[in-house]
């Protein structure tokens, strides 16, 4: 189902997950007996319990021959879902170029080009979200309404900010639209562009004129939309945080220059590190501005502060009472936010098994989220399935940590889901150590063929043969040897 339903209602979000329900519009938008068999039952625009069409069905899955045959027979060409969406709006971020076919179609046959869903999304801003430059293009080009509003009043030059397809916004800005539109919240298009890590985008807008100091609303410009998200991304500690990261960093570099305040504002906020004097403080410092020479200060001061509470009895103190405080209180989650805002509560919680359990695991599925989301009414099976796809380790549990895990609230199916899938990564690791050896033992075999292929150049072949055949059989024997011992 189209992510750019994420904007929708929570209905829409219920059908991503309803694939085993309304089969029979499915099935027709997907096969063309069966479309047949709707057509002939009179029911071509009988929404089904998700409420969708059979032709809403076909668009979706760029199948323009059934699209065509449903119109044929009758199918409402603007015929609207219980989310207020349109073939023309579900077939427009389709894959292309055979989603551009069926706009073409739809379009002939009178399709509404500036139908708009319950969320607000067009035609054209679903195919900016999938970053279909072409759909989008012609969208354009056949009169797609450039100033309309849809989500939070954003027009679709603010979605191609957003979404970053540069292409597109230089094509808006030749078609005269208003680059000065803000959404209802006051963003500018550099500033959607820049809070959703955008730098190619950001960089043209720079290029344009657009200011850089322009604010929100909420008093927040481009570059305080940035710093706020790489301090989410960071905690966040995610492969794709990592990659946020890096464009967030270009796109910094990008508005500070552009306000001529990279120099001033990066002193600024190093001094108001140092008034804060913690070690998050100088952390985040550290990842907003990881270019600057101060970075490496700002580390070394969050390194001694560390090392002084550390060696200070009374501040281990004060953070095991209030950590403790926490448990007792069930607290786990303003225990994690505590430990977030200070990062020092693992150095002193290595021998306090119902606190280390609670951080133990993957940072974006550690036990003491996990807990959280059973607080939330996340079922077990869900949760359990999340560990095992995240295919990353938590730790081989003893008897007494499986007791403490019991305790703060683990079930066995999600205790039984950390365990395998500790043990799986283990063996793969150990896998990999075998596979390791072995290529070792290859590459020694093949450096002691080549240097008895030297000492035994005066042998006959026969002889030859026999002497590498030895040694490869060593070798092999050494190789299966190595490999039983790593996997078992």
């Amino acid at each position: 189902m189209k992510k750019y339903l994420f904007f929708a209602s929570f209905i829409a979000f219920s059908i991503f997950f309803g694939g085993c329900a309304a089969k029979s519009n499915y099935n027709a938008g997907t096969n063309e007996q069966i479309a047949k068999q709707v057509v002939a039952q009179g029911k071509v625009n009988v929404l089904d319990d998700k409420g969708f069409s059979p032709l809403h069905y076909a668009a979706d899955n760029n199948r323009l021959d059934i699209v065509k045959y449903l119109v044929e027979n009758g199918a409402l060409i603007d015929a609207k879902a219980s989310t207020g969406t349109t073939a023309l709006i579900f077939t427009s971020d389709g894959k292309e170029p055979a989603n551009l076919d069926i706009v073409k179609y739809l379009l002939i046959k009178g399709a509404d080009i500036n139908a708009k869903e319950n969320s607000g999304h067009t035609p054209l801003s679903a195919a900016l979200y999938a970053k279909n430059k072409d759909t989008a293009k012609f969208l354009i080009d056949k009169g797609a309404d450039l100033e309309t509003r849809g989500y939070n009043g954003w027009t679709p030059f603010l979605y191609a900010s957003y979404y970053g397809v540069t292409d597109i916004v230089k094509y808006l800005v030749e078609k005269k639209v208003d680059i000065n539109a803000r959404s209802l919240t006051g963003e500018t298009a550099l500033i959607l562009a820049a809070w959703d890590a955008k730098p190619d985008t950001v960089e043209y807008l720079l290029s344009i004129g657009m200011d850089a100091q322009a604010k929100n609303n909420l008093g927040e410009s481009a570059l305080d939309k940035v710093k706020n998200r790489q301090i989410y991304w960071r905690r966040i500690g995610s492969q794709q945080g990592n990659i946020y990261l890096k464009d967030f960093a270009k796109v910094a570099l990008l508005l500070e220059e552009a306000s001529n305040l990279g120099a001033k504002e990066t002193r600024l906020a190093f001094e108001k590190a140092k008034e804060k004097n913690t070690i998050i403080a100088y952390e985040d410092f550290a990842a907003l501005y990881p270019t600057s020479y101060l970075a490496k200060e700002a580390l070394a001061l969050a390194a001694k502060k560390r090392e002084e509470k550390r060696n200070d009895p009374t501040a281990q103190k004060k953070i095991l009472d209030n950590v403790l405080a926490y448990l007792n209180k069930k607290d786990i989650d303003g225990l994690l936010n505590y430990a977030n805002s200070n990062p020092e509560v693992m150095d002193f919680a290595q021998n306090e098994p119902k606190i280390y359990l609670l951080f133990t695991g993957p940072k974006e599925l550690q036990v003491g989220k996990i807990l959280q989301f059973k607080e939330q009414g996340i079922s077990d099976g869900v949760l359990s399935s999340k560990i095992k796809s995240l295919n990353k380790p938590y730790r081989k549990f003893s008897l007494e940590e499986i007791k403490t895990l019991m305790d703060l609230g683990c079930t066995d199916a999600i205790l039984i889901a950390m365990l395998d899938v500790t043990t799986e990564y283990e063996k793969e690791n150990r896998q990999l150590k075998a596979n390791e050896e072995l290529l070792k033992s290859q590459e020694k075999i093949a450096k002691e063929n080549k240097s008895n292929t030297t000492i035994y150049q005066g042998t006959n072949v026969q002889q030859q043969q026999t002497i590498g055949d030895k040694i490869i059989e060593k070798a092999t024997e050494q190789a299966i040897d190595s490999l039983i011992k790593n996997l078992f």
